[in-house]
């Protein structure tokens, strides 16, 4: 130690532990010297870190001999096995062992440049406390200059920004969290308009790999961004960009993205620009959501209005010749419409009876209070209500009037309004008296027309056969009725007859059915149904009147028809086979000839003998199929094999769309593998000749509810509503426009439907016009 005849106080007059640690120090031990040897730079600088209260630091000399004072005292740790107080005297490189990497550059600079450094929450570990502590820096390192100016040490000013840096930190992934998880899509930029972040929604929303997003500007050609008329968006118009250029934020900016070969997305977004803490814009932040539904809706609400403007202005056409009166009320009983038919019968004008009540439009007490208690029924159980109504007539008497009453709703499915229609019945009912006599003389008729007619009531119970049934079955007409009359049907005809005679019965729809009949002769004919519904005048179900007649001699036609196909498919096979083969060595010729010409027209007929070749076994199959020699030879099979020998062949033969296979679990089933696998084909097959070039066609399996279900949806013209039931019926073609260029003969469905019902499966289809189709069908596990 030194000694106290030196009297360091002379020269160390700041107050504190770390001043009185400096003056009771062993000076003379270090590189330094006492401390009355000391250069006056020095001592002034010892002096002012030790009277300073903000955390203060010197390095001096070439050995970086180290001064701090009391603030700084914590920063070093007070602990045991920290560096304070051994800091004091010791060499900066031997103190600071595990920074010294960092900060030796930092320090050497200073020292050979003479200029400062200024560095803000830099991290910095160092060892206190007994453990080496990550630490966060705000810092300046500035020159302490000696003799002609040249920096001798270093003082070093600091304040630890752990905490803030720590809690900053936190906060920035905090916020990453949120926009990582938001509804919306987040895209951030730089100044330049450069995207730095994108959270996972706007991933999905613009379906581009994260990796692809620093390539591109908010702008960038890739984006294909325009504006809603169609025009493609400049730079200067994105909404990140008019933020930074304004300086103020954008609000719901909306505008679509437009990439080849895709459907249209409409995007709204939010920008606003960031700024540093002087108020520099560094960037910009986008907020953004996909309302492509909603634009859609948007458009069809459009044109919804437009179509509803012309519908009314046909309807008011419509009702305005009608003698039915037709009128509209709200929900408080009110008209908001009324036809010429029911004004005329009031004697008022649209302005004087529109937006009146009933009493004010001349309805009696008892008549008003039924239709309003009748509006409130409607509006409570949305059901139509219908009624009949009695009352005097100004110039034609009692009247009889039928009325029905129907809820109108709204997108919510509320209900708005109510709409009526009401009709004199009064001659109606006078008929009535008629239709008795009427039913009367139409069995005299039936009677004596020699035509097999039935009548079956609401019950589907048979309550009349006409003499022709006794004439044709020798069964008189009371054993017909009391016992079963279908155990005349042939055994094969019987479970088809019923089945669709009860599908339609549970529809009061018009059925019509072939089967065969055992005569009195002990052979059995054929005979064609046709069964229209009968409807009481109150439109309530009444039964079915069944008309037969004799095809026999149609039916017998059929098969010498289908004997006919199945010849001529036959022999067309033989020359088609020997075509092939010639085609083959033409091929295999032109191909070592290395004539490409010639084995190009090799190709093209090859494929047309392949064409003609499933026609033909279309054919075939029709022809068994009507004559009953197609067979089911069920074996145990995984479908997930199939659909993928599936995709291998297709893959090899199609470049015109894009065939998207889903993937497909083990999945067995007990069926013919190789007519599944046609089925299969035929509806991809459908698919690619109905789609458009470059669209997608996806394919899927999957097993659920003890079922195995295949779907092929395409992105085609797609079937109306009305074409939908026919189109498993033999040669059967959709004469949409759209269809006319696609070459078939209406049986490849067919065949796919009669296979699938040897099966117990189903196939249906799924469609609207201009919104693609989906073919599935179902087949039960193993």
């Amino acid at each position: 130690m030194q000694s106290v005849t030196e009297k360091p106080q002379q020269y160390i007059y700041a107050k504190g532990e770390m001043a009185d640690r400096t003056r009771k120090f062993d000076w003379s031990v270090t590189p330094l010297g006492p401390i009355d040897t000391w250069p006056l730079p020095l001592l002034t600088t010892v002096n002012l870190v030790l009277d300073s209260s903000f955390p203060m630091f010197i390095w001096w000399g070439e050995q970086k001999i180290q001064f701090y004072n009391d603030a700084y005292m914590a920063i070093l740790g007070t602990a045991a096995n920290s560096k304070h107080p051994g800091a004091l005297g010791k060499k900066g490189e031997d103190c600071w062992l595990e920074a010294w990497p960092v900060i030796s550059p930092l320090i050497a600079g200073v020292l050979q440049t003479g200029d400062a450094v200024y560095l803000e929450n830099q991290l910095i570990p160092i060892y206190r406390n007994g453990r080496l502590d990550n630490v966060y820096w705000t810092f300046s390192y500035t020159p302490i200059r000696g003799q002609y100016g040249k920096p001798e040490g270093i003082l070093v000013v600091c304040t630890e920004t752990t905490k803030t840096t720590q809690a900053l930190q936190e906060n920035e992934q905090q916020l990453k969290r949120v926009m990582d998880h938001m509804a919306e899509g987040v895209g951030i930029t730089d100044h330049t308009g450069h995207i730095v972040y994108a959270n996972p929604m706007a991933h999905r929303i613009l379906k581009t790999d994260s990796e692809r997003f620093t390539e591109r500007r908010s702008n960038s050609p890739e984006w294909f961004n325009i504006h809603l008329d169609g025009t493609a968006m400049a730079d200067k118009d994105h909404p990140t960009m008019v933020a930074m250029a304004t300086g103020k934020p954008v609000f719901s900016y909306e505008f679509a993205i437009h990439s080849p070969g895709a459907d249209r997305v409409y995007l709204t977004m939010n920008a606003a620009p960031i700024t540093d803490t002087e108020g520099h814009i560094t960037g910009a932040v986008g907020m953004f959501s996909d309302i492509t539904e909603r634009k859609l809706m948007e458009q069809r609400l459009r044109d919804e209005r437009d179509r509803s403007e012309k519908q009314k202005r046909l309807y008011e056409t419509i009702t305005a010749a009608t003698p039915d009166l037709v009128y509209v009320f709200d929900t408080e009983y009110r008209f908001t419409y009324a036809n010429k038919a029911l004004l005329e019968m009031w004697g008022k004008t649209w302005d004087a009876a529109i937006s009146k009540g009933l009493r004010e439009n001349g309805y009696e007490e008892w008549h008003a209070q039924m239709h309003e208690r009748e509006i409130d029924r409607i509006v409570a159980t949305h059901e139509s209500v219908r009624g009949e109504v009695s009352f005097p007539h100004a110039t034609l008497g009692r009247r009889v009037y039928d009325y029905i009453l129907n809820p109108v709703f709204n997108d919510a499915g509320e209900v708005t309004a109510v709409a009526g229609t009401t009709r004199d019945i009064t001659d109606i009912r006078r008929a009535e008296a008629a239709i008795a006599e009427s039913e009367e003389r139409f069995r005299t008729m039936a009677e004596s027309s020699g035509i097999l007619i039935a009548v079956a009531d609401e019950s589907s119970n048979a309550t009349y056969f006409s003499k022709a049934w006794v004439d044709l079955t020798g069964r008189p007409r009371e054993e017909m009725l009391k016992y079963d009359w279908l155990d005349l049907l042939h055994p094969e005809d019987r479970s088809r007859y019923e089945n669709s005679y009860l599908s339609a019965f549970k529809q009061h729809a018009p059925f019509a059915c072939e089967f065969r009949v055992l005569t009195k002769e002990g052979d059995y004919r054929w005979l064609l149904a046709n069964s229209p519904p009968r409807f009481r005048p109150d439109g309530t179900f009444a039964g079915y009147i069944t008309a037969c007649l004799d095809i026999t001699e149609q039916k017998l036609n059929e098969q010498r028809k289908n004997d006919f196909i199945s010849m001529v498919s036959h022999e067309l096979k033989t020359p088609l086979t020997s075509l092939n083969g010639y085609l083959q060595i033409i091929e295999a010729k032109s191909r070592k000839a290395e004539d490409a010409v010639l084995h190009n027209i090799a190709d093209k007929a090859n494929r047309q003998i392949v064409k003609m070749t499933k026609l033909i076994n279309g054919f075939l199959n029709v022809s068994r199929l009507e004559s009953g020699q197609i067979y089911i030879e069920r074996t145990l099979f995984d479908m997930a094999q199939l659909i993928k020998d599936t995709e291998d062949e297709f893959f090899t033969q199609v470049n015109t769309h894009q065939l998207i296979f889903a993937p497909v679990v083990k999945t067995m089933v007990n069926a013919d593998r190789d007519k599944i696998g046609q089925v299969v084909s035929n509806l991809i097959s459908n698919a690619i000749k109905y789609s458009p070039l470059g669209t997608a066609i996806h394919i899927s399996c999957m097993a659920q509810n003890g079922k195995v279900s295949v779907s092929v949806q395409d992105e085609g013209i797609g079937i109306s509503a009305e074409n939908l039931p026919r189109l498993f019926e033999r040669f059967y073609r959709v004469n949409n426009q759209g269809y006319q260029s696609v070459a078939g003969f209406g049986i490849g469905l067919y065949l796919c439907y009669e296979i699938l019902q040897r099966h117990g499966g189903k196939i249906w289809a799924e469609s609207e016009p201009g919104q693609g189709s989906t073919f599935c069908f179902e087949l039960p596990l193993a």
